[in-house]
């Protein structure tokens, strides 16, 4: 997760830049790294609705809030289609079109949606800083190595996937699977590799086993990893919660 969204924030930072500079110098970017950004940018929106449908508090709100009222996404579809016409990309900016004014808002949008990642991805960092969270004596790496290589039969024997998602995805697991077996390995990389191949497996709707290995390795770290006093306290709000909901609920029945 964290080396997907700093990705994204690299790729934000691009077309902010070259907004500007197009707006500056009245001239069509034709950079080819600006163009990579703006084709990723909606896979990247994607694995980003995924990853704030786990978070509960303002940030999600924040996110939700700016892409469905910005309506970035189709100011995205909007300027790649003006810097793929083949008269715009060889001529100055034509004076019929407020194309600077489309510039300027675009990069005022990805200032403001930079500024939302680097708040989650700051929160996530801090998330799995603490070696506290993760014990890695609770785990058996064996027996997430046979999550992942199930993942992988999966995967092989699957002929509706396209290729090229394939090769992704099982690039995705076999990195998860050098990192698990290093002697010194990073747990949130392993988890940030399992959240980024559930996201797209998720989208797959032929590819079910491969999806449930995943999750169950994602679920046994989880499960088997946490620090009791951290257990406890999630335990000691969930229980809070549910006599919260019925204070609530009896106060309406009064």
């Amino acid at each position: 997760m964290e080396i997907e969204l700093k990705k994204f924030i690299n790729d934000l930072q691009t077309i902010e830049e070259a907004m500007y500079k197009g707006a500056a110098n009245a001239t069509y970017p034709k950079d080819k790294k600006l163009f990579k950004a703006l084709n990723g940018f909606h896979e990247n929106i994607f694995l980003c609705n995924d990853i704030f449908q786990s978070i509960q508090d303002d940030i999600k709100s924040n996110y939700i809030n700016f892409i469905s009222g910005s309506q970035i996404e189709s100011d995205i579809s909007r300027v790649l289609v003006m810097l793929n016409t083949e008269i715009h990309r060889e001529s100055k900016l034509n004076s019929n079109f407020n194309v600077t004014q489309v510039f300027i808002t675009l990069a005022e949008k990805i200032v403001k949606l930079k500024a939302i990642l680097k708040t989650l991805l700051k929160r996530h960092t801090n998330l799995y800083k603490n070696d506290e969270v993760f014990q890695p004596n609770n785990v058996d790496k064996n027996e997430i190595l046979t999550y992942l290589d199930n993942a992988i039969k999966a995967l092989a024997i699957n002929t509706t996937i396209e290729t090229s998602v394939k090769d992704n995805l099982l690039n995705y697991i076999n990195e998860t699977k050098v990192e698990l077996k290093k002697e010194s390995l990073s747990w949130k990389t392993i988890i940030g590799g399992l959240v980024i191949v559930a996201t797209i497996l998720s989208g797959i709707a032929d590819a079910p086993e491969a999806l449930k290995n995943i999750e169950d390795a994602y679920n046994y770290i989880m499960g088997n990893s946490f620090n009791s006093s951290i257990q406890k306290e999630i335990i000691y709000k969930n229980e809070q919660k549910k006599i919260n909901t019925k204070e609530d609920s009896d106060t309406t029945l009064v």
